[in-house]
């Protein structure tokens, strides 16, 4: 038996290991619970967007047969989401994530026009947002500060 065979990582998990993020960024994206045992400097450092919705390659994805519209819309949506959670707390970290992703898987699984014109009814509002008026909507709790005029734009485009 070789030595490098029998070395064996031991002893507690004192915040994440790169080799551990790396797998994760390559494969999936951060989710809330990769993030539990992170310090505060690593939850600054890595809750970002761009560690969440990796960007897709828009070009193959029309080359695939997607139409270009739909590719547009998507990658409209994803750019109008805040880079980052809009407070350090750990509670508004969280929500962050978790609305990154869920507009994220949502929003990968559209194919038509039509799929991307009810968009914003189906996965937004009254989850995200609730409308205070005709046109004015207001963010519900469950946006985290990531409810921006900016994605309530592109989302009703």
């Amino acid at each position: 038996m070789n030595l490098a065979d029998k070395i064996e990582d031991f002893g507690k998990k004192i915040g994440g290991a790169r080799k551990d993020l790396q797998n994760i960024l390559q494969t999936r994206g951060i989710e809330v619970n990769d993030t539990v045992e992170w310090t505060d400097e690593e939850r600054e450092k890595y809750i970002l967007k761009k560690q969440i919705w990796k960007e897709p390659d828009f070009a193959q994805m029309v080359k695939d047969g997607l139409p270009v519209t739909v590719a547009y819309y998507i990658k409209h949506l994803r750019d109008s989401l805040p880079a980052k959670p809009a407070r350090s707390k750990h509670e508004y970290q969280e929500g962050y994530i978790r609305m990154i992703a869920d507009i994220r898987n949502h929003a990968m699984q559209l194919k038509t026009e039509e799929e991307c014109a009810n968009f914003f009814y189906r996965h937004v509002r009254d989850i995200y947002c609730t409308q205070s008026g005709y046109s004015r909507y207001r963010p519900t709790e469950a946006a985290y500060g990531c409810m921006t005029t900016k994605f309530l734009r592109a989302a009703t485009i």
